[in-house]
């Protein structure tokens, strides 16, 4: 099969999977409002920042360019599909660990929570 064919699966799997992200964090937003702000620790999005920057660009130069193809491994179209629908079932749990969770799901890691004696 076309190379593109992969490429724009795959895209469409990452964006599927923001999408998911970004409905359900609007969610808590509106849903939680009239908390005060959560707000995530200095290091937790210094360390989300570095991974953003070091995943997206290369992913990116992939997913439009052939400038990283010297790396890629040609798999048979077999294995390919498996993998899409692999990632299409993910994407199906991930959803749905979201929507079950509800109001327990929230944007910020509780790093600071403590048991008082």
């Amino acid at each position: 099969m076309n190379e593109l064919i992969y490429k724009i699966s795959l895209g469409l799997l990452v964006i599927a999977m923001n999408g998911i992200r970004f409905y359900f964090q609007q969610r808590y937003k509106t849903t939680h409002a009239h908390r005060i702000p959560e707000r995530e620790p200095i290091r937790e999005r210094v360390l989300v920042g570095i991974v953003t920057l070091s995943l997206a660009p290369p992913g990116l130069l992939w997913l439009f360019t052939d400038w990283l193809s010297f790396g890629q491994l040609s798999l048979p179209d077999g294995v390919r599909v498996v993998g899409f629908l692999i990632g299409a079932y993910a994407m199906w749990l991930f959803y749905r660990v979201h929507r079950q969770l509800g109001d327990n799901w929230s944007l910020c890691w509780k790093s600071d929570l403590s048991i008082n004696s």
